[in-house]
């Protein structure tokens, strides 16, 4: 009857459901749509119900529903097994590093263990996500540069980080590299922008611009890079790294800076399509 009364003031009414029953006495779902024919003088002249079984339709819904739920299962437990070997993998590098003497090899190991947990905490965050494609950066930056603190605490007890940034999600694709490259500029920043003892900031900053460009810097106030260094030529590694993720993978630019200290810029635009 509310359903009737609804037809006749809004004058139609499109794929309502219902639980009917059959002339023998069993039930199936229905889908009503209905309408109402006016005279010349608008009034209503005829009402006009159709009624169709979708009882197949919803069992095709209800088996598509539960086969994504294990899909979403199986993903979730396939991100929560590779977090545990990568976390595993870190631990044992650690493990190592307390047996070896050389400062060279245990900061190697150090840097190797940041770098894995790096791809551990993207899965990790996949993981506690209701969706499986995309990050949210922002708060995944602010955990890698907690993590990183942790694992450089001799060298960061004297250096503030400062963070801004906003909720943007990317594409598993373009948070894997961005990842790596984030990592490599902080721990760089840890290692090798203050000298001991001496105080600094970290600001890292993390904003979008429409339509869809994404811009992240990551500047300290330290001591700089060498004066004559030419990033298009530089041996370094670290700088030829990021350089390369942010052209390559990420199809950015790269800008670096050396004033009052170190600044890293880097410009890409969001792919939604994968």
């Amino acid at each position: 009857m509310a359903n009737f009364l609804k037809t006749l003031r809004q004058g139609m009414l499109k794929n309502i459901e219902y639980t009917l029953l059959k002339k023998d006495g069993t039930r199936f779902t229905g889908e009503i749509n209905s309408t109402v024919i006016k005279d010349a003088r608008n009034r209503p002249k005829l009402f006009i119900a159709i009624t169709r079984d979708i009882t197949e339709r919803k069992l095709i819904e209800d088996e598509l529903k539960s086969s994504l739920r294990e899909k979403e299962v199986l993903l979730r437990e396939v991100h929560h097994r590779v977090k545990n070997n990568l976390q595993v993998i870190s631990g044992l590098l650690d493990l190592k590093s307390l047996q070896i003497n050389s400062e060279e090899v245990r900061q190697m190991c150090q840097d190797a263990r940041a770098e894995i947990h790096t791809l551990a905490l993207i899965h990790e965050h996949l993981y506690q996500s209701r969706q499986f494609t995309h990050i949210e950066m922002g708060e995944y930056i602010r955990d890698l540069v907690n993590f990183l603190c942790q694992i450089y605490a001799d060298k960061v007890q004297l250096i503030t980080p400062v963070l801004d940034y906003q909720k943007i999600y990317l594409t598993i694709n373009q948070a894997l590299p961005l990842a790596v490259i984030i990592n490599e500029a902080i721990s760089n920043v840890f290692k090798h922008a203050f000298h001991e003892g001496e105080e600094g900031t970290l600001e890292i900053t993390l904003k979008k611009a429409p339509p869809s460009n994404v811009f992240i810097k990551i500047k300290d106030n330290g001591i700089g890079l060498p004066p004559d260094l030419n990033i298009q030529s530089t041996h370094t590694l670290g700088l030829r790294l990021m350089k390369n993720l942010v052209e390559d993978q990420l199809k950015g630019k790269f800008y670096l800076s050396q004033d009052k200290g170190t600044s890293i810029l880097i410009q890409f635009s969001l792919n939604d399509k994968e």
